[in-house]
């Protein structure tokens, strides 16, 4: 998901837990109906794109963004 040499090269200390994977901006534990529906619609998105090597970083924001829209609404 990270292939951005910019973020690639820096040790793990020192990104957020978000940009290592470990953790979502999800309230709680990130296991709510919510936060799987969120996730399954990303995948989603993801794999009608091309897929996670096939995507930048800028369009997995895109992807991401939607599918809390369509979650939200």
């Amino acid at each position: 998901m990270l292939n951005s040499p910019a973020i690639v090269n820096r040790p793990t200390r020192t990104r957020s837990k978000v940009t290592n994977g470990r953790r979502t901006f999800v309230d709680g534990d990130g296991k709510s109906a919510w936060a799987r529906r969120r996730k399954d619609m990303i995948e989603l998105h993801v794999a009608d794109m091309g897929g996670w090597d096939a995507l930048s970083e800028a369009q997995i924001s895109l992807a991401t963004r939607a599918a809390v829209i369509e979650v939200e609404l």
